[in-house]
């Protein structure tokens, strides 16, 4: 084989060793460009993906419940044990009872009675239940922070509470300054006017409403002055609201017992009038405020002359 022959085979051999060489090159690159493209797809091991967790809860918004006596005799449907409890207070429910009535009282921590009394639920018929209502009203401010309102109905055999149903309260603390409204012998002398009325302070727990300290009538002292009330003794603040547009208060059969004359009847408007509007009767009729009266319910026929 002569040297030109041996030439080109080597010649030959050296460029498919080059060839092969660029080949392996460009895969090499190919593949690690490749590798590059899945890791940037790739989370890093060290890092830490948050998992969605659950909200924690909120704190429960306290609901007004059925609460009732063990024996489900007395329900109350419009509290919450703890709830605030204000001089006024409404208290609704159901309650089925021997002869429909049964009695509350609310005492402070100390167990002494704030105030106390009784209410009838409207049976349709023995031993069917039937709705109640009745106002809590009170002339001081209680003793502590706290304390439980508690309905039950007395024994028919020996007085004994049955039936009780407790219901932890809370108490504001607090007091406002109201004015009731009186005639008086020395300002008005012969009741000139019988619709003339004046006030006097009054410092009550606050929440309550003027019409009901109203209803006790002057102190001794200001009877001394001349002051008088109109309204017969007996009479109760059944219930007060926003009745078909109107301030509407209600209540019982005791305002009208041996009520007669314009004069008297003149006279027990007005002072109810002034105690609610707070002695604005003129600006309140101006500006459209109507003011009612019922007995029981019935606002026609009443109070008449």
């Amino acid at each position: 084989m002569d040297i030109t022959t041996r030439l080109k085979i080597l010649g030959l051999i050296l460029a498919v060793v080059i060839a092969t060489v660029a080949l392996a090159y460009a895969i090499r690159e190919q593949n690690l460009r490749i590798i590059a493209e899945r890791e940037t797809q790739r989370l890093p091991e060290t890092s830490i993906v948050a998992m969605p967790t659950e909200p924690e809860p909120a704190e429960p918004t306290p609901s007004v419940t059925d609460l009732a006596d063990p024996t489900g005799s007395i329900h109350v449907m419009n509290m919450v044990p703890g709830q605030l409890f204000l001089n006024g207070s409404v208290v609704e429910g159901m309650a089925v009872a021997f002869e429909s009535q049964f009695s509350w009282k609310l005492a402070d921590a100390d167990g002494r009675t704030i105030v106390s009394g009784y209410t009838m639920a409207k049976q349709p018929d023995a031993g069917i239940p039937g709705p109640f209502s009745f106002l809590v009203f009170f002339d001081k401010v209680p003793a502590t922070a706290s304390g439980t309102l508690i309905l039950y109905e007395a024994s028919a055999k020996d007085g004994t509470p049955i039936h009780v149903l407790r219901i932890p309260v809370a108490f504001l603390q607090e007091t406002m300054t109201v004015n009731v409204y009186f005639g008086n012998t020395v300002k008005n002398p012969n009741a000139m006017d019988c619709s003339l009325v004046y006030p006097v302070e009054r410092v009550v727990p606050k929440g309550g409403d003027p019409v009901h300290v109203l209803l006790a009538g002057p102190t001794a002292a200001e009877r001394r002055d001349g002051y008088y009330t109109s309204i017969p003794d007996g009479v109760v603040l059944q219930g007060y609201g926003d009745l078909w547009g109107n301030m509407t208060y209600d209540f019982n059969q005791e305002l009208q017992q041996n009520v007669g004359g314009s004069c008297r009847v003149g006279a027990i408007r007005s002072q109810i009038e002034h105690t609610a509007l707070q002695g604005d009767v003129t600006g309140a009729t101006e500006v459209g405020v109507p003011l009612g009266i019922s007995i029981d319910g019935r606002s026609e026929d009443i109070l008449q002359p």
